[in-house]
């Protein structure tokens, strides 16, 4: 398999982190837009997608940040002139349902595969290997 875009990325975007205040806090960014070396945590994540040949990607964000992400992504496709079919999710209070919950609220939106990443965490480009292998294998659920 080339690629991975038979797969759809879901990216559990985080709300404030009160570790991260006053950062976090407020009209500031979320965990995932604050800058890592002058460009947002998520813009990496999303690179990193691109590049392993995803094609799809769903956030799942906050209703409180929606707009902020909206934004984001606009800015993002245009600056980069790419080509990501991205959607914002917002659900209710993300940080009371958690990582399943938030799977669960999304579940219709979701057809077939996916992989599911926490939106602050760094990782590099071997995503599509892992594709590779879960497809190879028939499996249910690889972690």
């Amino acid at each position: 398999m080339e690629g991975s875009g038979e797969f759809t990325a879901v990216i559990l975007t985080c709300g404030d982190d009160p570790l991260l205040y006053p950062l976090t806090n407020g009209s500031n960014a979320p965990k995932s837009l604050l800058p890592v070396a002058n460009m947002p945590l998520l813009a990496y994540q999303l690179m990193t997608l691109e590049s392993s040949g995803f094609d799809k990607v769903i956030l799942v964000v906050s209703n409180s940040s929606k707009a902020t992400f909206v934004k984001f992504i606009s800015d993002y496709k245009r600056e980069r002139r790419s080509n990501l079919a991205c959607t914002v999710e917002a659900i209710r209070d993300y940080e009371i349902v958690g990582t399943a919950g938030a799977l669960r609220e999304i579940a219709e939106k979701i057809n077939g595969d996916f992989v599911a990443i926490v939106g602050d965490l760094l990782f590099e480009n071997t995503l599509h290997e892992l594709a590779d292998l879960h497809r190879v294998n028939a499996s249910t659920m690889t972690m």
